[in-house]
């Protein structure tokens, strides 16, 4: 009863972290008037915009609870380098392509950059289950990762989101 209090605690306050993270971007979309993506800082938080929705809902299932142990640091360390004050510096001057096409192929294409991330982590979670099994090793926090079967699952069905998406 405690682990799965636990669990949702971590999952209420990642829903927190996006709900504060939903405000600055909208606030933001609604100052230039457009999707915010346009400087290397706009696009990373976009990214992880996408990641933290695909877990809130993947993560839904008690199956693949386990990916926010492996999304949580990830996240963390993309938030940290979105922070570097060089990043959200202005659009240089240069063609201005408007439209509503526009800002949906950008947030198409940062849905599928999303997608790969989640695959990556699903896959380094599959090399650590693939390498645990090839030396017989049991640890503690690494019984609890799902089937290596189940693990190519989720990888093949993001990868193919992520290029359905591009």
């Amino acid at each position: 009863a405690a682990r799965g209090l636990l669990a949702s605690a971590v999952v209420g306050l990642i829903a927190a972290g996006l709900a504060c993270h939903m405000v600055a971007m909208g606030t933001r979309g609604l100052d230039f008037k457009r999707c915010p993506t346009n400087n290397l800082y706009e696009a990373t938080l976009f990214l992880e915009w996408t990641m933290v929705v695909a877990y809130l809902v993947i993560g839904a299932l008690p199956r693949l609870r386990f990916l926010g142990a492996f999304l949580a640091p990830l996240l963390l360390a993309i938030g940290v380098f979105a922070l570097m004050p060089q990043l959200d510096l202005p659009h240089p001057v240069g063609p201005n392509f408007s439209g509503g096409l526009s800002s949906l192929h950008k947030a198409l294409i940062l849905l599928s950059y999303g997608a790969f991330g989640f695959a990556a982590v699903a896959g380094l979670m599959y090399l650590t289950q693939e390498r645990d099994l090839k030396f017989r090793k049991t640890r503690a926090l690494l019984s609890r990762l799902p089937p290596i079967q189940r693990l190519e699952i989720v990888m093949s069905r993001l990868l193919l989101a992520g290029f359905a998406l591009v």
